[in-house]
């Protein structure tokens, strides 16, 4: 390789508190080495001036591809062996050249003009051969791998000239116009772990560089990209050392400029990309209009702003909690609300405040909802459930302490609930206080108004029963219970769906 004069561009990555990328200011020019009866190229990399345009920091070791004129072969009609191109190398202070051939040097030497395309791959080394297909009359210089992850910058019919043994271009180097960028801070373990995908993205592909040629002239080198097919898996890429990795997407452009709804799936196949049975999917649902070139960054994977799920999906996240798929096909929580533990009753509340916690708090129990009572009916009905009462030792004495549920058959089998028993707290002259506790007391969303007041349906786990699901009565036999600010039970919530 050989030092060359290069007026150098940076563009830095800016993902915190932005959506754009923007430039840094060039560093001092780099020095020229000269070398008898060789090419001093001179060329200075530059960013589009375009504000949606974007570039992660040039770091040593990243490589620009330089093809020229229609690849300089005399009779396109020939396939040149090997692909003539021409490799710039960031060696951290300023670029290197190095040429494929010593042909494609000497044949520079003697131009005076011509025209180039160049581009960037950062998560990939291309390798070229050369074609030459009669009925669609391109020569091309082809990219034997076709499926580039990272990051794209091209340049296509760039002008250059040739004086005096020095070759002198200026790279317009540029993001194609239908590419985003979405990032994500703080990732875990090696990048070959995650993957990206959405219905409205394709991985960008890098094809080759091609001239269009007829009876009568060549066109000016063009730097090809296209998408591959929408909705597919994009793998992702890393920002240097960074625990930050990014995903390079080509939107649809049948939803470019439109308000669209993007549903963002990230799978962490867990480090067994043989084995899917572990893997995690973690959602992310988001209205937006794009148009391409944006830089998108995204949360990290542990905030509840994801949704996870295992690959079959019968287990995950909503907002932070957990739920679980039983055998009634419902998403239920794995844990009372305001639990710390299954066996934990958490949260005594009155029936109005449980559902101020489900429809208004947001930060917490967003995407959760109370159960009606055929969707609790549906949970201790079911033939596909085991349901076995629970006890623990108090003083010596075995004390019912809940209900596990567990799955018998099917694509849920093995997954369990345990509802715990821990009675209702009524508010007695100002003091809470605990009642019955060797029974479980728990709301259903069903809520009546009536001349006397209001009233709403409880579940009761009551270990005096075979099955110790029911509704609990009030001592003149009803099956709604009067509701009021003093009564709190326990809740167990379902994901809305």
């Amino acid at each position: 390789m050989k030092k060359s004069l290069i007026f150098l561009g940076c563009l830095a990555l800016l993902m915190a508190g932005c959506n754009k990328f923007e430039a840094v200011e060039a560093p001092e020019e780099g020095l020229t080495v000269e070398s008898p009866g060789h090419l001093t190229v001179n060329i200075s990399v530059n960013k589009v001036d375009d504000t949606r345009t974007s570039k992660i920091a040039w770091m040593g070791g990243d490589k620009i591809y330089v093809v020229f004129d229609h690849f300089f072969a005399e009779n396109i009609n020939v396939r040149p062996s090997p692909a003539y191109y021409m490799t710039l190398t960031f060696d951290g202070d300023t670029w290197l050249s190095e040429f494929s051939d010593p042909a494609l040097e000497t044949y520079l030497l003697n131009q005076t003009s011509g025209k180039l395309a160049a581009v960037y791959c950062s998560a990939d080394l291309p390798e070229f051969d050369y074609r030459y297909t009669t009925p669609l009359v391109q020569p091309t210089i082809r990219v034997k791998k076709v499926r580039f992850i990272g990051f794209h910058l091209s340049a296509s019919e760039v002008d250059y000239s040739v004086e005096n043994g020095t070759l002198t271009a200026s790279l317009p180097m540029a993001v194609n116009s239908k590419d985003v960028y979405f990032s994500i801070p703080g990732m875990n373990g090696n990048k070959e772990r995650y993957s990206f995908k959405c219905e409205h993205f394709a991985y960008d592909r890098f094809l080759d560089f091609h001239c269009h040629a007829d009876a009568v002239e060549i066109d000016p080198p063009k730097a090809t990209m296209a998408p591959s097919t929408y909705g597919c898996t994009i793998e992702a890429a890393q920002i240097g050392d960074s625990n930050e990795f990014y995903f390079c997407g080509y939107l649809s452009p049948d939803v470019s400029g439109v308000e669209t709804q993007y549903v963002i799936q990230i799978t962490d196949n867990m480090e067994t990309p043989d084995d899917d049975s572990d893997d995690v999917i973690y959602t992310l649902t988001k209205t937006a209009k794009l148009y391409g070139r944006e830089a998108i960054k995204l949360p990290p994977l542990s905030s509840p702003k994801w949704t996870t799920s295992n690959v079959n999906g019968t287990r995950g996240t909503v907002n932070g909690h957990e739920w679980v798929m039983m055998g009634d096909g419902k998403k239920w929580a794995t844990m009372n609300m305001g639990a710390t533990s299954e066996t934990d009753p958490g949260y005594y509340l009155d029936w109005w405040t449980v559902g101020v916690y489900c429809v208004l708090d947001n930060d917490h129990w967003s995407g959760w909802t109370q159960q009606t009572y055929h969707e609790w009916e549906a949970l201790y009905t079911s033939t596909n459930h085991t349901i076995t009462k629970k006890y623990k030792t108090v003083n010596g004495q075995q004390v019912f302490a809940g209900v596990e549920l567990v799955v018998k058959e099917g694509v849920c089998k093995g997954n369990r609930l345990f509802l715990p028993a821990a009675g209702y707290e009524e508010v007695i002259d100002g003091s809470p206080t605990i009642i019955d506790p060797t029974r479980g007391y728990y709301w259903t969303s069903w809520y009546s108004i009536g001349d006397e007041g209001d009233f709403a349906l409880e579940i009761l786990l009551d270990p005096a029963n075979d099955n110790p699901f029911g509704l609990a009565r009030t001592e003149d036999r009803s099956i709604y219970i009067p509701v009021s600010s003093n009564t709190h039970l326990l809740s167990r919530l379902i994901v809305k769906e």
